[in-house]
């Protein structure tokens, strides 16, 4: 009996020890779920967190290209963060293009690290702009697509990062190709996941047709 209750509260101690890196992993898992599922309620926030992300990931990579440190550093990756956040929320029909562009950039370059084990820059850019024209089409299904692609992605990371241990964000930005069974099986759950979001949320809005972005006309 002694011995059940100390592995009991060695077990407690191990939990308590993961709690900070299981926060963000369940703070992911809830908001893939919730793309996954209904996503196109969620579409104005979705475009303001990948136009946080991306300015964020662009100012970076411009004050590291002009060698900028310090506070004026600090100063310009968060204006320029929240310029493209603000652009992306207020231009409906440009931000769409733009997140397409990312998010089909995004899974090209999934999709080619993990089964091709290559990482093509011409391909990305082709395939982000193959997804910006498809989004400009189609901007209805782009929305339920989009959104339910997001949440499977944060769904499979938090998966990941529960089966191995990782922080969140890991198999985001993993270089690794998908060789051995755990890549392997995350890599057919994201795309199962995403399959299942974009047919559930498109029986759900009736083929788009309840899909409405409030402060815009109809699309």
């Amino acid at each position: 009996m002694l011995t059940l209750i100390q592995d009991l509260i060695q077990q407690f101690a191990e939990l308590l020890g993961r709690l900070p890196n299981a926060i963000p992993l369940l703070f992911a898992l809830v908001i893939g779920i919730a793309l996954v599922g209904w996503g196109y309620t969620l579409f104005r926030v979705w475009l303001l967190s990948i136009g946080l992300w991306a300015g964020y990931q662009l100012a970076d990579w411009l004050v590291q290209l002009a060698d900028i440190e310090g506070d004026m550093r600090f100063l310009i990756v968060v204006l320029f963060t929240l310029a493209v956040a603000l652009f992306l929320w207020l231009a409906l029909r440009a931000s769409i293009f733009v997140a397409a562009f990312i998010l089909g950039a995004y899974i090209v370059r999934t999709l080619g690290i993990s089964i091709l084990g290559i990482e093509n820059r011409w391909v990305l850019l082709l395939g982000g702009l193959l997804a910006a024209v498809l989004a400009a089409a189609f901007v209805k299904l782009f929305i339920i697509a989009a959104t339910a692609i997001s949440g499977a992605y944060l769904t499979v990371d938090a998966i990941h990062g529960f089966v191995r241990s990782e922080e969140a964000g890991v198999w985001l930005n993993m270089q690794d190709p998908a060789r051995n069974f755990v890549l392997v099986v995350l890599l057919l759950l994201w795309i199962a996941i995403a399959f299942f979001g974009i047919a559930y949320q498109y029986r759900l809005t009736d083929r788009g047709k309840h899909i409405r972005l409030h402060g815009t006309t109809n699309f």
